[in-house]
């Protein structure tokens, strides 16, 4: 009887031991906001930290990261679909031509000429990308139609 009772004991103890400061973020609906930023022809444009985020999927070619950025007020995003990282790789600069850079509001630009880098890091089991981005978008229906994007940062997640 002498052990069973030291066995709940010991068992209660290793309980209260084993948690940690980190269980409150499983619940927390936030953990995954991230950051999405720009300035369009001279206006500040701002995503909503909870229409930020990052995913991974396979068409068949490789592994492909698409960036997100949304603001629900102008009903306008950013999209980014680059090659993923591979291996120990953690900084890619691009684009390439299996980059896209888009931008999306009434119309659709792409990019014409532009700069994107991006750094990847692990935190707390979460893959984080951090990067910027600026260029010249032209509309996919109306090359005389362009948007100058400068100042371009984001900070973007995706649990693994």
């Amino acid at each position: 009887m002498n052990k069973l009772i030291y066995l709940g004991i010991l068992t209660a103890l290793f309980s209260i031991t084993a948690c940690n400061n980190n269980d409150d973020d499983d619940n927390d609906p936030n953990v995954l906001d991230g950051s999405f930023h720009a300035v369009i022809d001279g206006a500040a444009w701002d995503a909503q930290p909870h229409n930020t985020g990052a995913v991974l999927s396979d068409f068949g070619s490789g592994l492909i990261l698409s960036i997100n950025g949304s603001n629900e007020t102008d009903i306008t995003h950013f999209f980014f679909s680059i090659p993923y990282f591979y291996g120990t790789d953690t900084v890619i600069t691009e684009p390439t031509d299996d980059t896209v850079l888009r931008f999306q509001g009434s119309s659709v630009w792409d990019a014409n000429s532009a700069t994107l880098n991006v750094t990847k890091t692990l935190e707390d089991g979460i893959e984080t990308y951090t990067g910027t981005f600026n260029g010249t978008f032209v509309e996919f229906f109306d090359s005389t139609n362009v948007r100058v994007i400068t100042g371009g940062t984001f900070t973007v997640k995706r649990m693994l």
